[in-house]
């Protein structure tokens, strides 16, 4: 069997006659394989090709969908006289007949800054002093608030839900101030759906597209 040195080597040098790639680097003779192996080898790659292409169809797809969408935006906005972009807020748009909608939806995300630490003290601090007899929904709240995921980080939807609670002690006003403060805008995301429905009565089905891991769309880059 014959050793390949290097892993680029996999996309630049041309198979042996007759041989195929092991896991370790090495061509291995097709007779040391079953016909199994060898139409096991064969469907991986195909099925993998196969999404791979798919893959990127569906990349360009949503890049397609954007940027024409942010024409038709643009010319709306010509109309009267506006520049519109594809920054400026959610857009919904029905078909005629009404069984055909869009959407471009515009989610702001926040991010937690260095305040959480002033606020995640304040709480602990607190937590310390509770006793038996204490407000068990203070306790339950506090604990939520600030624990924290496998990153070592605290979920802003929390910190939104910790504001909205009001308790009468200095010490948890302050922390919900440390937590508004924390609480830090990074930017858009930018969705777009599609739906449909057989009829005017009927409910809106979501076509489904996972645009997801396909990088941003022309205006998230931005």
């Amino acid at each position: 069997m014959t050793k390949r040195t290097k892993t680029a080597d996999i996309a630049l040098t041309p198979p042996p006659p007759g041989h195929f790639l092991d896991a370790t680097g090495r061509w291995v003779p097709a007779t040391y394989l079953t016909e199994r192996d060898q139409l096991r080898n064969m469907t991986v790659h195909d099925l993998v090709g196969r999404c791979r292409h798919a893959s990127a169809l569906l990349g360009a797809l949503k890049r397609a969908l954007f940027a024409d969408l942010d024409t038709f935006v643009a010319l709306v906005g010509e109309a009267y006289g506006v520049k519109l972009s594809g920054r400026n807020g959610s857009v919904v748009l029905h078909s005629l007949d009404g069984l055909e909608r869009i959407e471009r939806v515009v989610s702001p995300k926040m991010r937690v800054g260095p305040a959480i630490l002033a606020a995640a003290a304040l709480i602990e601090d607190l937590l310390a002093e509770l006793t038996e007899g204490a407000n068990p929904l203070l306790v339950q709240i506090a604990h939520m608030i600030v624990r924290r995921d496998d990153a070592g980080s605290i979920a802003p939807s929390r910190l939104l839900e910790f504001i909205r609670f009001d308790l009468p002690d200095a010490r948890w006003q302050r922390a919900q101030a440390a937590a508004r403060d924390a609480l830090e805008s990074d930017g858009n995301a930018i969705y777009f759906r599609a739906y449909t429905r057989p009829d005017a009565c009927s409910p809106w089905g979501q076509i489904p597209l996972d645009f997801s891991r396909f990088g941003p769309a022309p205006a998230e880059a931005a």
